[in-house]
């Protein structure tokens, strides 16, 4: 741990309860993985090959067939290129978003979490309620 990480945890400069909710859930070290594979590359080099693999069936479709520019064939393998930076952050985007859904759930009903009914909801109430009250007017 470096010095820097030990200093935000010290001086409380995030929430530590759920910073710790968050890397021990069942997925967190798969988000860890997604991110670790992008950040160094780990998959770049097999997805560089199979882009390469789509360029050159496309090339030889262009060659042999000679489609009209707008072929739903040569649609499909463009849209058949990976974007790596686009693939891994759908891919880390929906590993966190699993996460904080879960911890969302597990966190509602507890008394440090938002109420179940905004003050919105219980003002409107009490106003329904005195418009449909059936006493006198002093009452």
């Amino acid at each position: 741990m470096t010095d820097e990480v030990i200093e935000i945890l010290k001086n409380k400069q995030i929430d530590t309860a759920l910073f710790c909710e968050v890397i021990s859930h069942k997925n967190f070290i798969k988000l860890l993985a997604d991110i670790q594979i992008y950040v160094d590359g780990i998959a770049a080099m097999q997805i560089e090959s199979l882009n390469t693999w789509v360029d050159t069936a496309r090339d030889e479709i262009i060659k042999k067939y000679k489609p009209e520019s707008y072929d739903k064939n040569l649609y499909l393998l463009k849209a058949a290129h990976i974007q790596e930076k686009e693939y891994f952050t759908q891919r880390i985007h929906r590993d966190i978003d699993f996460i904080i859904d879960d911890l969302r759930e597990n966190h509602k009903g507890r008394n440090d979490s938002a109420p179940k009914n905004s003050a919105v909801n219980e003002i409107k109430k009490d106003l329904e309620e005195a418009l449909n009250f059936k006493g006198s007017r002093t009452e």
